[in-house]
């Protein structure tokens, strides 16, 4: 797949490695088979860094392999390409600007300066997000080298990697370097996320030394991490006041309240200042007004917190504002306009972006020692069985979670709606994300609701209707912009643990719910990696290709045939059956294609889109398969015991429980793509049938019980109820003889004709 061989990996070569980086004899076979994975993931993913490349101008700048299964070889590979294809054109501008570079992101074009429409059209790198990926200590020296060589990047993000005391150690001495360097360019970056990458404090002391002794505007976010006590943001030496000032409030001996009104203001006031800048009602901003949203308490602090972030930002004082607290926003070329951008953009990523990530990171951390001993790391994938001991057995993860105990039942409810692959896999980039939104929910539910809660710690449908109509958070949580009685009613309906009271586990369930939903849907999504962007792209057919069309048949012989890329499945369809004809082999009743072990639902699709859907390139030779279905409707025969189900999901409601021998009627069958199960609709039969499974109504303990019918003849019939447990001992494996139907009922819904695993359930019965 990726052009190695065992030729490429010489043992002792790989014993000589495995010495030299102290690993003990009895664990080289270990250490062996982990590198030979490393370097064919590496290999792989070598392929597509030039699409990755030429997504960053796409994408204004942007590069984000969130989630993307990168490896510390992987991440020292990119490095070198990034560096190679962005340090000549660098240079070349450093050459014609006069040696120094200014903020791309911030640049704009046109005579209206910086609120012109259009940005420049330039191939330039600005972020690198590499949030919850497998990069260690041993890529910061990488990576540090890359902020240094391609100076234009500002932000990069590292939040849920495990680069430990020696990473920070490496990305202080790297910039540390850099910044003394006078002829040089020095790093833009300045903004390093640092959330949750197992960083004690002595890593947190590191950090802190380099920050103050270092000249350029640098920002360092280290949430999630092993210390406490300690501001989780810092700024450097050469920051401005509102990056010190914003840092301070990241201190936890702030109150949460005035913090947030403090940003609330910055935002809605600089939006207005961007968004009307020829609007004279803006050209004078009062500090009282600016300041009216805060308690009279809280006013002295927070005008003083302004009014340095406006002369941070180089707004002068108007002599004539009462009290010292007006500011003029006349003159332009008296004023940093990059600098309110940069606040403001600060201010929405600390308020939008850094909770949910802080959270993510810290929940991928806390799972990724598990996934490397029981999942696999580079599809990101782990049984959701091992995800489930691991909820019940570590005590840090449930206390994140806020779960005291943790049952099967609660486990599947809460995570069903996480997306999950073949069997019983589930990706851990879905998981993550869950949990973290459920993290950040519980707390904001806790805020807002605590007053409104009972002693049992339910809301009152009373309460809450008061609370909605009078507080703009409650219906802000819920996504109400005005109070109607209606929705509200709706909206109690779907998520009431009664009709009186709504829980605190549903209300939170329901709100994570909504978070993924609109996350999924909307314009608040995080994008997915560059890779599967790309791959899930179809791009325009100038000219119809030739494509050699091999099909697979059931009995594993090869028909081959020409044909071009814009034909359809169904025109294919008659040419393969004629095909057949003429080789003696009659067409089979009913049968789909497959590619890729990927059944083709709709043929009316070209095999272009086919090909880039399904494969994510034209190849020369396309190979389809015919598939047959292996169960067709009729009787069938249960091989080994069973649960008759409401619906095709494993999860749904148990009917009855089917016994080995028993005889069923199929009507429909469903096959799962994924997994590759199937499963069939049982329905009674016209006649009753010796062997059937049926519930026999017991009228003096009113319930029913599982029987088979062991005899049938002349409107007589004689039953056998179950030998369970769940059975009253009286009527354990008791036979008994019935005149009618009347006490009988004939259950119908879903057993599994083929396992997951591959087993076949049933068997024909003639």
């Amino acid at each position: 797949e990726v052009g190695l061989t065992w030729r490429d990996f010489p043992p002792m070569t790989l014993f000589e490695t495995a010495d030299k980086q102290n690993i003990e004899p009895a664990k080289w076979s270990e250490w062996i088979w982990d590198f030979v994975n490393d370097r064919i993931h590496t290999e792989r993913l070598k392929k597509e860094f030039q699409q990755w490349i030429s997504s960053i101008k796409k994408s204004d700048g942007n590069l984000d392999l969130s989630y993307g299964s990168i490896t510390t070889s992987v991440t020292n590979e990119l490095a070198k390409v990034l560096i190679g294809h962005y340090r000549p054109k660098i240079l070349s501008e450093m050459q014609s600007s006069g040696g120094r570079l200014d903020r791309k992101a911030k640049q704009y074009k046109g005579k209206k300066g910086f609120f012109g429409s259009k940005k420049n059209e330039e191939d330039y790198f600005v972020v690198l997000r590499l949030v919850c990926n497998y990069i260690g200590a041993n890529a910061m020296a990488s990576l540090t080298t890359l902020l240094t060589q391609v100076v234009t990047i500002e932000e990069l993000w590292l939040s849920g990697n495990p680069i430990g005391d020696k990473g920070v150690e490496h990305l202080c001495f790297g910039l540390e370097q850099a910044g003394h360097a006078d002829t040089a360019q020095p790093p833009l970056i300045s903004k390093l996320h640092l959330q949750s990458c197992g960083i004690t404090k002595n890593g947190y002391a590191r950090m802190k030394k380099f920050l103050d002794s270092y000249e350029h505007p640098l920002v360092v976010m280290m949430g999630g991490n092993y210390f406490s006590g300690v501001p989780t943001m810092l700024a450097s030496k050469g920051a401005t006041a509102f990056e010190n000032q914003i840092c301070s409030l990241g201190d936890k001996k702030m109150e949460d309240d005035f913090r947030k009104n403090c940003q609330d203001v910055v935002v809605k006031y600089y939006d207005r200042i961007l968004k009307n800048p020829k609007t004279t009602k803006w050209r004078k901003i009062s500090l009282d007004r600016a300041c009216r949203y805060f308690s009279k308490a809280d006013m002295p602090a927070g005008k003083t917190w302004w009014a340095e972030n406006l002369q941070a930002n180089g707004f002068g004082k108007d002599p004539k504002g009462k009290k010292d607290d007006g500011f003029f926003l006349d003159v332009r070329e008296k004023c940093s306009w990059e600098g309110i951008i940069w606040s403001n953009d600060f201010v929405k990523t600390m308020m939008t972006d850094l909770p949910q990530v802080e959270s993510e990171a810290l929940m991928f951390n806390l799972f990724q020692d598990l996934l490397i001993r029981v999942g696999t790391p580079y599809t990101g994938t782990i049984e959701k069985e091992h995800i489930f001991d691991e909820l019940k057995t570590n005590m840090r993860v449930r206390k994140q979670l806020k779960l005291n105990q943790v049952d099967f039942q609660k486990f599947q409810e809460r995570f069903s709606s996480a997306d999950k692959v073949k069997g019983g896999l589930m990706k851990v980039k879905a998981f993550v994300e869950y949990a973290a939104a459920f993290k950040l929910t519980l707390n904001l539910f806790q805020k807002i609701f605590g007053k409104y809660q009972d002693e049992k710690g339910d809301v009152e449908k009373q309460s809450l209707f008061k609370a909605m109509q009078k507080d703009p958070n409650v219906r802000k949580f819920f996504g109400f912009k005005k109070f109607h009685y209606k929705q509200f009613d709706d909206l109690f309906k779907s998520i009431s643990f009664n009709k009186q009271s709504m829980n605190f586990d549903n209300v939170v369930d329901f709100q994570v719910s909504e978070q993924n939903r609109r996350r999924s849907s909307g314009h608040q999504r995080r994008k997915s990696s560059i890779a599967q962007e790309l791959n899930s792209k179809i791009p325009p057919m100038a000219e119809p290709p030739r494509v050699l069309v091999r099909v697979q048949m059931p009995d594993i012989s090869i028909l081959t045939m020409a044909a071009f890329g814009d034909w359809k499945v169904s025109k294919l369809r008659p040419k393969i059956e004629e095909k057949m004809e003429n080789r003696g082999t009659p067409a089979p009743e009913k049968y789909k294609f497959k590619l890729e072990d990927r059944t083709i639902e709709d043929e009316e699709m070209n095999l272009w889109t086919l090909a880039f859907t399904h494969l994510q390139t034209m190849p020369k030779i396309l190979t389809l398969k015919v598939s047959v279905a292996e169960f067709r409707a009729g009787m069938y025969e249960l091989l080994l015991r069973s649960n008759m189900r409401e619906a095709v999901s494993v999860s749904s409601a148990k009917i009855v429980t089917v016994e080995k021998n028993d005889l069923v009627q199929i009507t429909k069958i469903e096959v799962d793509e994924e997994s590759q199960a199937i499963r069939g609709m049982v329905e009674p039969y016209v006649d009753i049938k010796v062997g059937e499974r049926v519930l026999y109504t017991v009228e003096d303990q009113k319930r029913m019980l599982s029987a088979c019918i062991l005899a049938a003849e002349d409107s007589k019939y004689k039953i056998k109820i179950v030998t369970s447990r769940s059975v009253p001992e009286e009527y354990r494996g008791k036979e008994i003889e019935l005149g009618d139907l009347s006490q009988i009922s004939r259950p119908s819904g879903w057993i599994s004709l083929k396992s997951t695993s591959g087993q076949v359930c049933v068997r024909p019965k003639a």
